[in-house]
């Protein structure tokens, strides 16, 4: 969708205007079933679903990186009516390790109504700007100074060739109720002690959905654990011990994990 989105202005050089708009396929279920909406039968959100909140924002960057030239190229997509003027920061975290590597900063001005590329270089200069040794062991994450926390982020080489990650130790810490009376609105807090890939939290037996899922979990500026907050809405009414027991969470390193077990008994 990021794809679609970026060519709206570009499709030759003789001929501008690509892409209009998007759509995709599907939303939901009718029956129970294996399938690739992104709301299942019973109402619960998979993860497209939260990731369609992201590359649906009305102001975003999004970048890719050209294999064929080994050029990354960052785009601002502006579905708004006013210009955007800012500074992007683009920070380098290293996937083996979980550290944080550097960070260094484009400016920008986007027009209404409009996509287009504000920044392109080889991606050897932005694996040298960014302190990346390896493209297999990096991310990078793009945000501007008007971003309400929101960011995105762009592997540097697919997620099956990334490199073996380290364990966040995900921990589900607490399950409360957002307000004295809500039986269908909760706060759950979880935990992480380093980068996380893809994190996904589920309750199991509790329909509903939540505020993200499906995220990259930074590690904290500070070396302690990170906290991050959540908000789950149930579609009805239940109690905060009820949907903490449902709750599991995970990451792309527990994928990781049993490939890796699985390929080690064959």
């Amino acid at each position: 969708v990021e794809h679609f989105r970026r060519i709206r202005n570009e499709c030759t050089a003789d001929t501008p205007g690509c892409n209009m708009g998007t759509m995709y396929w599907q939303t939901n279920d009718i029956w129970p079933g294996a399938s690739w909406s992104s709301i299942d039968y019973y109402g619960r959100w998979k993860m497209p679903m939260y990731f369609a909140n992201q590359f649906y924002q009305p102001f975003m960057l999004s970048g890719y990186v050209d294999y064929k030239t080994q050029t990354l190229h960052v785009y601002t997509i502006n579905d708004g009516f006013d210009f955007v003027n800012g500074t992007a920061t683009f920070t380098m975290y290293d996937l083996a390790t979980g550290d944080r590597l550097q960070s260094w900063t484009q400016a920008f001005s986007s027009a209404p109504a409009s996509a287009g590329a504000f920044y392109s270089t080889p991606l050897s200069n932005a694996m040298k700007l960014g302190g990346c040794g390896e493209k297999s062991k990096c991310v990078l994450t793009m945000s501007h100074n008007d971003d309400d926390g929101k960011q995105n982020y762009l592997l540097l080489a697919s997620p099956k060739d990334v490199a073996s990650l380290p364990d966040p130790k995900l921990t589900i810490t607490s399950a409360k109720p957002a307000s004295p009376s809500s039986k269908t609105q909760f706060t759950v807090t979880i935990s992480s002690s380093t980068l996380a890939l893809f994190a996904w939290i589920d309750s199991a037996t509790v329909a509903g959905y939540w505020s993200d899922n499906g995220m990259l979990l930074l590690p904290a500026s500070s070396g302690d654990d990170r906290i991050t907050t959540l908000t789950f809405t149930a579609y009805e009414a239940t109690t905060a011990s009820a949907l903490q027991a449902s709750l599991s969470i995970s990451s792309l390193y527990d994928t990781q994990t049993t490939v890796l077990s699985v390929m080690n008994h064959e």
